[in-house]
């Protein structure tokens, strides 16, 4: 019986004391072959996600850029020939300026409006591509006309006004209404466009003197504005990216520093719009005629008080622009289309009001 037992036991002992054994060499392969599988899979999914989310971010800065750059040129092309009350686009007022000496040498404060007999210039000014030098901008390359805004804004209240002066309260921003900036003083009927004399400021009052303004100011209706001009181009600084660039003339008479609006344009046309068709402007047209209709030029036409500038179009590119990935500008993300920038100008629409008037 004793040995019976301890036969037994050595059976089970040589049982579980067998010694274990690993991978083998083909399971090992098999296993990273398997790991390299799974990897190369997350990694080109990564990287097809990550190529879609710069393409989808080049495109949208694309976007942005072009309608930040479309409310900027709607906005001055609304604002263009405004001044306070005083519309250079549908007055018939009094219209006078002066010129500095300085004016002869730059030719950025020679941008002045001007009114005749006959014919009429509006807040949009065009200049030739040929011409552009005649903007005393430098250090740039233009690839089309440029196109110019200029309008007023501020409105201090004005507390005394002579024929060689004017003050304002100085609880609002007069710091570019100094220094013989180009200033505009107006009212319903009449715009003086002069250049800030001699400046003193006492008791929050701050007067402009040695100005030569019309006697027929009403101190009633009359504002102090600054003189705004925006410039829009497209070309090349040196140096720089080509593109439609915008300019803005300092209260010096000097421009800024060209700010790219939207990179990779080659080319900008001008369009612009005046209407037709309406039965205040055209006595051919029958009063009943429910709609006007818009003749588009490639240039400013000559114009008076009774058909001015309504609207101007903007074609960028031919339409479409080349959009670059936005973690790697030589890579491109397809083409975006551009829609035209329509902008109409404020009181050049002298039909839009018919139904009132009748």
């Amino acid at each position: 019986m004793k040995r019976n037992t301890h036969s037994q036991k050595r059976f089970y002992h040589s049982t579980y004391q067998q010694k274990p054994q690993g991978f083998s060499v083909i399971e090992f392969l098999v296993a990273s072959l398997l790991s390299m599988i799974v990897l190369v899979a997350v990694g080109s999914g990564y990287y097809a996600a990550r190529k879609v989310n710069d393409v989808a971010g080049g495109r949208l800065n694309i976007q942005q850029d072009i309608r930040n750059t479309a409310n900027m040129i709607v906005r001055d092309s609304r604002m263009a020939g405004s001044f306070g009350c005083f519309n250079l686009n549908n007055s018939s007022g009094t219209i006078t300026q002066t010129t500095p000496a300085s004016a002869a040498t730059n030719p950025a404060l020679s941008l002045r409006f001007s009114s005749g007999s006959n014919t009429f210039e509006e807040g949009v000014k065009s200049v030739a591509q040929a011409n552009f030098g005649t903007t005393g901008i430098s250090d740039f390359t233009p690839n089309s006309e440029a196109i110019i805004f200029q309008y007023g804004v501020g409105s201090p209240t004005v507390s005394n006004l002579t024929t060689d002066s004017v003050s304002i309260n100085t609880d609002s921003d007069t710091s570019e209404l100094s220094n013989g900036s180009p200033i505009i003083v107006s009212s319903c009927d009449v715009l003086d466009q002069v250049y800030a004399g001699t400046t003193s400021t006492t008791s929050g009052t701050a007067t402009f003197s040695g100005l030569t303004l019309s006697s027929s100011q009403k101190l009633a209706e009359v504002m102090v504005l600054r003189y705004v001009v925006n410039l829009y181009v497209v070309g090349t600084p040196n140096g720089g990216e080509q593109g439609l660039y915008r300019f803005q003339l300092q209260p010096n008479g000097s421009w800024t520093d060209p700010q790219l609006l939207i990179g990779g344009i080659n080319s900008m046309n001008v369009l612009y719009g005046y209407v037709n068709g309406c039965p205040t402007i055209d006595s051919s047209v029958a009063s009943s005629t429910q709609e006007e209709t818009f003749s588009f030029f490639s240039s400013l036409q000559p114009t008076d008080r009774s058909r001015p500038l309504a609207s101007i179009r903007l074609q960028l590119n031919g339409n479409t622009i080349d959009a670059r990935e936005k973690v790697n500008a030589s890579a491109s993300a397809g083409q975006v289309f551009i829609y035209n920038i329509n902008a109409n100008i404020r009181g050049g629409n002298l039909c839009a009001d018919r139904s009132i008037s009748q």
